[in-house]
């Protein structure tokens, strides 16, 4: 038997244990209200906007806490569970003080005879409808379509995130109109949300909220310009505010619906008009299922996870392409709804849905960036939907382009050849080739070779991409770039004994910071002015890699610290891709400040979209870039 407790004794598990125990102790009760009697009253007070109710009312929830309390299993989450019950409460307040019929003259309009049934019947059925909905969505919709709180409002009533507030809406809505549907009426509530007058610039806010809470990535809008632009993600934050500010723009179309996966707006636009599903529109002219992928918003609220894939659903039964499309360079390079599930949202079930629905494996460069998902679920489930295996070894070259292990393995698992020398390159160099290139940790290099890779493969000719040194192997690789950990590894495995050319001894001295001997190298070269445009691209692969004292001995010995090398990219920008911060901050101090603003572009793409290298320091190189 319980112990009535002291009146000093106010620990909570102290409090409720007594107070639910067999004497049931008052004294220990009126502690617990003493305690949360202010955070029950705001909460209330936030939904009612009336003191005087919610006084009654709080008194009403304690009331309640005291006969249900035996029921509480875990006395550290009183506070959650009895704001529940206030939530509970107060909800059943509104709706029996405000009927459906009163809330709204347009639930049910009096100028529609075709209607069977009367005004008071559609109300009671209306009402009969929200009562069956769970305790979230009927929480939602008596709050925004009864009490006019927006979204913010709601979200700080019911102590739940915005998107998830939204997904109460849109889910309740679809409810609602599944159980007037039934009794033959019109459900009306998905509709109030656009029946009052709409502000004179609402299509303005329409596309910027579009804008800014659809693609990731503001790929180059014109692919007859050189190169390509990646730009900044969506702005979320403004999609957020603007969002507050006026809910409708949600809601506004087909498009603006994507972007947020709001599935019942989705399905009344398409029982409208079947054709939107697949009509390109917006401000980026792409059809829905784009935006829908591509959205930073779902992106960054991964509570919609489970809704955009509902969004997709009706949007591919609807007759959406699954292969669409948008060409982001002049390179015929592609973003596709496959890309942007799997690599942009993340979302698997999604991506299962993509290739469920017969997406193109064809699609030019397509396959290319397939490789790019976030981990090796993705690939199980490209693979498992037909995904063609005759050029797995192409793409492990593309997977060698960011630093992800496990995927990697994934591919030489799946039958990937490492010693794979593709044309396209014009070097006929083999993975193994591409891994130090671009600069991979010697775990995965290893893995290239236990599967096959050979140590002592030579390149056969040169191309754009330095270096590419007809006869170099990937031992001479790693010996320019100073790689030691690499370098030793390849010995292990039986790589023969390099010997650079001239110019290679120099860059390898260079990277190796011996500045003594890089001096003297240098001059008998004739200095850096001497060398050929691959060989001065020496700096940005030194970059990319970190090796500070590597680039620092390069600037010493002439190289210029605005150097360009693959696809354009400064080496202030290779270093900021890998958020290599005290690279960044050398280059900048020797002049590379006019290539900020590209450096911070590719910065934002790489971590944004996960191309990032994990020990990266990126505050401090995103610290550096927008302070210089």
């Amino acid at each position: 038997m319980n112990t009535p407790i002291d009146k000093h004794d106010t620990d909570l598990a102290t409090l409720i244990e007594a107070a639910r125990g067999p004497i049931r102790d008052a004294r220990a009760f009126a502690h617990l209200v003493d305690q949360h009697q202010a955070m029950i009253y705001g909460l209330i007070h936030a939904s009612s906007g009336d003191w005087s109710e919610a006084q009654d009312l709080t008194q009403e929830v304690f009331l309640k806490a005291w006969q249900k309390l035996t029921t509480l299993r875990e006395p550290e989450r009183f506070a959650p569970w009895l704001r529940q019950i206030a939530r509970t409460v107060t909800l059943d307040s509104i709706r029996r003080r405000t009927p459906i019929s009163e809330a709204r003259d347009d639930i049910a309009a009096e100028d529609a005879p075709e209607r069977d049934v009367s005004r008071e019947q559609t109300a009671q059925a209306i009402n009969d409808a929200i009562t069956r909905l769970s305790t979230p969505q009927r929480s939602a919709i008596v709050l925004f379509h009864l009490r006019g709180l927006n979204y913010a409002e709601i979200a700080s009533a019911l102590d739940e995130p915005i998107g998830t507030i939204r997904s109460h809406l849109s889910r309740g809505r679809r409810k609602l109109k599944e159980a007037l549907r039934g009794r033959d009426l019109v459900a009306p509530l998905e509709e109030l949300a656009m029946t009052t007058e709409l502000p004179a610039d609402f299509t303005d806010q329409v596309v910027r909220f579009i804008t800014a809470a659809g693609a990731v990535w503001n790929w180059q809008p014109n692919p007859a310009e050189e190169g390509q632009t990646f730009g900044s993600p969506g702005e979320l934050n403004t999609a957020d505010t603007l969002l507050k500010g006026e809910p409708r723009l949600a809601e506004a179309d087909i498009y603006a619906a994507a972007v947020v996966a709001d599935v019942a707006t989705i399905t009344r636009l398409l029982e409208h008009d079947p054709g939107l599903a697949d009509r390109p529109g917006g401000p980026r002219n792409w059809p829905p299922l784009l935006y829908l992928c591509f959205s930073q918003y779902l992106r960054e609220h991964e509570d919609l996870g489970t809704q955009a894939v509902e969004a997709a659903d009706v949007l591919l039964r609807a007759g959406a392409n699954a292969s669409a499309k948008f060409q982001f360079d002049k390179w015929g390079n592609n973003g596709t709804c496959l890309y942007g599930a799997a690599r942009v949202l993340g979302n698997l079930p999604l991506t299962e849905r993509i290739i469920d629905a017969g997406q193109d494996w064809d699609i030019e460069a397509h396959l290319y960036h397939a490789p790019s998902a976030r981990d090796v679920a993705f690939m199980d489930a490209m693979a498992a939907g037909g995904m063609p295996t005759d050029r797995l070894s192409y793409l492990l070259r593309r997977m060698l382009d960011f630093e992800n292990h496990a995927m990697v393995v994934w591919f030489l698992a799946h039958g990937a050849d490492p010693n794979d020398r593709h044309p396209s390159s014009g070097t006929e160099e083999t993975n193994l080739h591409w891994a130090i290139k671009r600069g991979r940790r010697a775990d995965t290099v290893d893995a290239i070779i236990r599967a096959g890779g050979d140590v002592n493969a030579k390149m056969s000719a040169t191309a754009s991409i330095w270096p590419t040194i007809p006869g170099e192997t990937p031992l001479g690789l790693a010996t320019r770039f100073n790689d030691q950990a690499v370098m030793d590894l390849l010995e292990r495995h039986g790589a023969e004994p390099v010997s650079l050319d001239q110019t290679g001894t120099f860059i390898a001295a260079c990277a190796a910071g011996d500045a003594k001997r890089a001096a003297t190298l240098g001059k008998d070269l004739g200095g850096v002015g001497a060398l050929a445009p691959h060989d001065l691209e020496a700096i940005t692969h030194v970059a990319q890699r970190g090796n500070l004292v590597g680039v620092e001995t390069m600037l010493e010995s002439g190289f210029s610290a605005r150097q360009t090398g693959w696809s354009e990219f400064s080496a202030l920008a290779h270093a900021a891709w890998m958020g290599h911060a005290r690279v960044v901050e050398l280059l900048l101090d020797h002049g590379a400040d006019a290539d900020r603003e590209q450096s911070l572009s590719v910065a934002r793409w790489a971590y944004d979209g996960d191309y990032i290298n994990p020990e990266g320091d990126y505050d401090r190189t995103f610290q550096l870039l927008q302070t210089a």
